[in-house]
């Protein structure tokens, strides 16, 4: 086997004293001279980290070899090494200064993520947090609308639409003179104008299309009956802040038994469209959620801290 000759014959580089690449790999493969391979073995004993590198790039030169069909004989400081610690050089990537500091970056995240959830303040800022929710808040309208007119389509196909069949009319044979419109619309006048006038509701038909009796009622008791108007829907806004006057940035509004909500922002307001004598709950991270019915125009909210924060606080 041909002996593996540098230039300069030197393994090391001349100004940072590192063990080039390619006499590294010349020496696992058994292709330097025994002077300059004693040299490698003792620069690579001085370091753990240089040791598991080289036993990780033996490995891949292995692999390689074993693909294209060629053996690779270690040297006896390789096979000491692989027999002593086998697991050396899975753990290789683990010591190179890239891994080491992208390790050291997520450490301090968690423990800067662990002191603000300490603090009861919240990881995310508040406009995140803003947007997050509206976008949810309109992602379920959207889906509950589009469920609705899904549930009413299918209910319309459903239900079996009557079909009637008329008669044939004849028109009868005119025995006197016919009256002429005007004449028509005097006789249709009642004769007690005093009285009260009979409407006609509605008429129902059954399921083989025959007309049912239509009920008749006055028209006084007509305008009583009228539908009754629907609840008032307005605006609700004001301010959710602690027990001290702070302002609370990304709390929770929600109307109760529904998806509709909405978040306050940095100064702590927020603003919601609801209907008059709904039930909204107020809510923040490490704070008593808070009921209250919903009354149009301005409505403060004071929330308490929780009994888990106060004792955590206490500490």
């Amino acid at each position: 086997m041909q002996s593996f000759i540098h230039p300069q014959n030197k393994p090391f580089h001349l100004i940072t004293g590192e063990l080039m690449p390619e006499y590294r790999d010349a020496y696992l493969q058994g292709q330097l001279t025994p002077t300059v391979a004693l040299q490698v073995e003792q620069y690579l004993d001085k370091s753990s980290s240089q040791t598991s590198l080289a036993l990780a790039r033996y490995r891949e030169l292995l692999e390689t070899a074993r693909l294209k069909d060629r053996t690779v004989t270690a040297p006896l400081w390789v096979q000491k090494r692989l027999l002593l610690k086998p697991l050396m050089s899975g753990t290789a990537p683990l010591r190179r200064p890239v891994v080491r500091v992208a390790l050291l970056l997520f450490l301090a995240l968690s423990v800067a993520s662990g002191v603000q959830w300490m603090r009861n303040e919240p990881l995310v800022p508040a406009p995140v947090v803003a947007a997050v929710t509206r976008a949810s808040a309109s992602i379920s309208e959207a889906t509950s609308s589009l469920v609705e007119k899904f549930v009413a389509q299918q209910v319309v196909k459903a239900v079996p639409v009557p079909t009637t069949t008329r008669p044939a009319r004849t028109r009868p044979k005119a025995t006197a003179p016919e009256l002429s419109r005007p004449a028509m619309a005097a006789a249709a006048v009642p004769a007690n104008p005093a009285a009260p006038e009979s409407v006609v509701t509605a008429t129902a038909t059954d399921s083989v299309g025959r007309t049912l009796p239509a009920t008749l009622q006055p028209a006084g008791e007509a305008a009583t009956t009228a539908a009754r108007p629907a609840s008032a829907v307005g605006t609700v806004q004001g301010y959710i802040r602690d027990d001290e006057g702070r302002p609370l940035a990304g709390a929770t509004v929600l109307v109760k038994g529904s998806q509709r909500g909405t978040s306050t922002d940095a100064t702590g307001q927020y603003v919601l469209e609801v209907a008059a004598g709904s039930t909204l709950q107020f809510g923040y991270a490490g704070y008593t959620d808070q009921l209250r019915s919903a009354t149009l125009g301005s409505m403060n909210v004071v929330l308490q801290p929780s009994a888990t924060a106060q004792k955590r606080a206490a500490r």
